[in-house]
């Protein structure tokens, strides 16, 4: 059994559905937003996706194809790593 943090818990509880997310005139790839340490968690397998927090619409959980509003911050723990959902567990 994966035992998920306390952040990952909150964000998964307060993950919305991905068609509530905004669709704005500025929207980027989630990848743009991240750097070469994130991209090798998603080619070795050890996330599905991840989240993003966007302001004043709140959390989502997303692949880094994904287009996202300008504004959205990827969520990291206090290491700096992302926090998503594990491509192996679910969780």
């Amino acid at each position: 059994m994966v035992m998920l943090s306390s952040q990952q818990k909150q964000l998964l509880s307060e993950c919305k559905k991905e068609t509530s997310m905004p669709k704005v005139e500025h929207m980027v790839k989630v990848s743009s937003m991240m750097g070469p340490a994130d991209f090798s968690l998603f080619k070795n397998g050890n996330l599905a996706s991840i989240f993003v927090e966007v302001p004043e619409h709140g959390v989502f959980s997303v692949r880094p194809e994904q287009m996202v509003p300008q504004n959205a911050v990827i969520q990291r723990d206090q290491e700096g790593q992302l926090i998503g959902i594990s491509a192996v567990s679910g969780g």
